[in-house]
């Protein structure tokens, strides 16, 4: 699965340098194939040379999509292990077909061990492990959840059932006591991991599918985002809404919610490509928008207290600086992909990017709790939508 993405590389190429110009072409014809692959070698290192000077963001790997995988099969979600040694991805087609519904579960040290987890029906839409990396839950079409464990590569209990339409978002509570799920049936289930059942009735106050759930880092409240174009606040003691109204502002299904890391942030990403952020001590409107994807929204997700990452139909991964005062934070780098990008996941310093082909690009960001040094590395991405190459 380690492997060089031929035409992602060749795509990037021909992505503008730092300083607006297009990388150099391949090779003349004229040149023998030997020398035409040692100046194409020395063409992408010089390429890796300047974006690391130039600050942008730089790709080392890029890991390719299952094996025998249908053209079409998407990427759906990405997770980090706690520690940060493992990197999951689930796969399958978009609206829920695909042979190749399964997770694969990759070691990120010099083994490079990789297992494949099969048994959903269809395709599996959400990941996430469990706060001490034991465990790896998974959401999917066929309308189950299933618990895995990571060492035995096995299920650990019998599959998760009670939603009557496709599972699309897991994720643990930050004790690992409480798996929540959301769904096209317009619900969310709160189970618990350890016998698999039920813990209360459904919560049912979204009146379109929940796309996107998650908890805050203190347990307190659980954020879910919906079709309904809205943000819901959860009571995880009582089960009822915390805010009297929905968080609205979206003009499209809202896609995905996240929030930070000292939990006093919520973002939300839609089709409307647009992102609001929100203040969870004063949810009432939202303080901030971030505009300049130029396609829908898929997948939020904080980098750090301060760093926003956001991915979208537009083939962009995108960096945005949130500690700029006003309600436009400004993005600071972007990531430009030959394909749409479904899911974004981090640790450390490494993003993972999964795209509509299968492939996942690892990526490692440099001066990562160094805002400033970020800002004065990647001056030249402040760009604007008209800047995002075709």
């Amino acid at each position: 699965w380690l492997a060089s993405n031929v035409d992602a590389a060749a795509a990037r190429e021909e992505r503008p340098n730092s300083e607006g110009g297009v990388r150099p072409g391949p090779a003349e014809a004229s040149l023998t194939q030997p020398e035409q692959q040692q100046q194409q070698q020395q063409q992408q290192q010089q390429q890796q040379q300047d974006l690391k000077a130039a600050g942008s963001i730089d790709p080392y790997t890029d890991l390719e999509g299952p094996a025998g995988a249908e053209q079409g099969e998407s990427v759906l979600s990405v997770a980090f292990s706690p520690d940060g040694t493992k990197l999951a991805s689930a796969s399958g087609n978009a609206f829920g077909g695909g042979k190749d519904s399964c997770i694969r579960l990759r070691s990120l040290g010099p083994d490079g061990q990789e297992v494949v987890l099969r048994g959903h029906e269809r395709a599996v839409n959400s990941i996430a492990f469990s706060p001490d990396g034991t465990w790896l839950a998974s959401g999917s079409w066929d309308n189950t959840l299933r618990l895995w464990s990571v060492e035995t590569a096995q299920m650990v209990i019998a599959p998760m059932r009670g939603h009557e339409d496709a599972v699309t978002s897991v994720a643990f509570s930050p004790g690992g006591k409480v798996l929540a799920s959301g769904s096209d049936d317009r619900t969310i289930r709160l189970w618990s991991p350890e016998t698999g059942q039920s813990l209360v009735s459904p919560l049912a106050r979204h009146s379109d599918w929940v796309r996107s759930v998650i908890f805050s880092p203190d347990g307190t409240i659980l954020a879910s985002g919906s079709d309904d174009r809205s943000v819901l606040l959860w009571d995880t003691k009582t089960g009822l809404p915390s805010t009297q109204q929905a968080l609205t502002g979206h003009a499209n299904p809202v896609t995905s919610v996240a929030i930070s890391p000292e939990g006093d942030k919520l973002a939300s990403g839609s089709w409307d490509k647009t992102i609001l952020l929100w203040d969870l001590k004063k949810p009432n409107e939202h303080i901030g928008r971030l505009s300049g994807h130029s396609g829908p929204v898929y997948k939020v997700h904080f980098f750090s207290q301060h760093l926003l990452l956001s991915v979208s139909d537009d083939s962009t991964l995108r960096i945005w600086d949130l500690r700029t005062p006003g309600d436009t934070p400004p993005c600071i780098s972007a990531f430009y992909a030959p394909l749409p990008l479904k899911c974004v996941h981090s640790h450390d310093r490494s993003i993972a990017v999964g795209d509509e082909k299968g492939v996942v690009h690892l990526l490692d960001v440099p001066w990562k709790d160094d805002v400033a040094a970020l800002l004065d590395r990647w001056p030249q991405t402040r760009r604007s939508p008209d800047d995002i190459p075709e």
